[in-house]
């Protein structure tokens, strides 16, 4: 089923899974060493990643003037890519908290708000793939 996005949803992830991306020099690092194990555990990491870009678009910004996107990919694979690009953005909303609020009486209850929505996202992103497995198995 495609997923629709706006054009600033659609902005929003590609900055967001480019600048993932930064790190996929790595897996030629891991194949010049020898270390194969490293190099597929990349592969599965970033290939989410390069399938939303494969369906949101490569470029910086759309050639043409649509207000949204579709997305085709597969749910798990969206799923995947979806909740790397949540977790990295919290942990980088995390560290602006910290660096701001360097231990005034609001900083702890920012940590803790940051540690829920960190959470109760992980666990969600967590049962909705294992729904999805368990649907694939009983259908």
């Amino acid at each position: 089923m495609p997923y629709t996005l706006t054009r600033e949803q659609r902005d929003a992830l590609h900055a967001e899974a480019i600048t993932e991306l930064a790190e996929i020099g790595d897996l030629y690092l891991a194949l010049e060493n020898d270390d194969y194990r490293l190099a597929h555990e990349l592969w599965r990491r970033y290939e989410p990643l390069l399938l939303l870009l494969d369906q949101i678009g490569w470029e910086p910004t759309l050639a043409d003037d649509a207000s949204v996107v579709e997305v085709a990919m597969p749910d798990a694979q969206l799923a995947t890519a979806a909740r790397r690009l949540t977790r990295v953005t919290l942990g980088r909303l995390r560290h602006q908290f910290e660096q701001q609020l360097e231990r005034g009486p609001d900083a702890e209850s920012a940590r803790h708000s940051i540690a829920v929505i960190e959470t109760c996202t992980s666990l969600l992103a967590d049962v909705a793939l294992l729904r999805l497995a368990a649907d694939r198995v009983e259908g």
